[in-house]
């Protein structure tokens, strides 16, 4: 049933017709208008030979930079950073949504795109989240929460196509921790762990299935290993797998796959080895 078609529409008709007039505009504004309602501090710029809006909110220790761009009369990118914000990366995160062709999706999925590149950091992707995930303005406009594809640059290691909402919040949260808000960042690998020996009590106890963990738990687990007993397995972003075991102060290792290879680093050098590994570059 559309709004005019309803039965409140038909009340306010024959109650007051004008105040109904005056109030068609706002029943019926556009999602740069409703942005506006909400955050009337926020100033126009011209991004991609389109309209935009560009605000920040101030909180302590921390500026948020936001860009909202309406690109339909109902779907809208819009892009965050607390640090590291540039508008040339902002307009070129835009224009290679805008090239791929991308439109919104009503999933419960978010879409990687790959290829993306810039003068200013090291990103290779484009992360879409789409309305059902991203929520955002929730509780401020439902017009806006329906609308907002949240995007944001971001690196192959961290995030997959088709990843569920629930794991790519997760994977933000506690289990990758990843500041996707943080344009600076170095890479952030989604790895997940899973203790391949037994071994009663402690971290590993609740590690029989592969689970996801930040770089540095998982860098305190290999180093905290009793030697030669116990064997981890660290499983990166593409299933590849890296089962190392402890050996005085060293780590040996072995990559399981089509391109299998073993060695062996120093324990100071095994969050630089973990980096390496989710990104898909050689641990020697």
């Amino acid at each position: 049933m559309t709004f005019r078609n309803s039965p409140l529409f038909a009340t306010l008709c024959r109650l007051e017709p004008r105040w109904l007039l005056q109030a068609l505009p706002i029943l019926s504004m556009s999602l740069e208008q409703e942005f506006l309602a909400i955050e009337p501090d926020a100033r126009p710029v011209m991004l991609c030979g389109m309209d935009a809006l560009h605000y920040q909110t101030i909180v302590p220790a921390h500026t948020f930079d936001t860009i909202f761009a309406p690109v339909q009369p109902s779907t809208a990118l819009e892009l965050v950073a607390r640090s590291g914000f540039s508008i040339n990366v902002a307009e070129a995160v835009l224009a290679f949504v805008l090239r791929a062709g991308f439109t919104a999706s009503n999933g419960d999925a978010i879409t990687v795109l790959d290829g993306f590149h810039t003068s200013h950091y090291r990103f290779d992707t484009v992360v879409c989240v789409p309305p059902q995930i991203a929520r955002r303005y929730d509780a401020k406009s439902k017009s806006l929460a329906d609308a907002t594809t949240w995007v944001f640059p971001g690196y192959s290691c961290e995030f997959a196509n088709g990843q569920c909402g629930a794991d790519f919040w997760f994977a933000i949260g506690k289990g990758a921790r990843i500041s996707v808000v943080v344009w600076d960042r170095q890479p952030t690998p989604q790895l997940r762990i899973q203790a391949l020996t037994e071994r009663p009590g402690g971290m590993l106890q609740k590690r029989k299935q592969p689970g996801m963990a930040t770089l540095s738990a998982i860098t305190t687990m290999i180093n905290g290993l009793p030697d030669e007993t116990v064997t981890l397995r660290v499983i990166d972003l593409w299933q590849r797998q890296l089962d190392v075991q402890k050996t005085g102060d060293v780590i040996r290792f072995r990559i399981n796959g089509p391109n299998s290879a073993d060695g062996e680093f120093p324990t100071d050098a095994t969050a630089e080895s973990l980096q390496r590994f989710g990104m898909g570059v050689s641990i020697n």
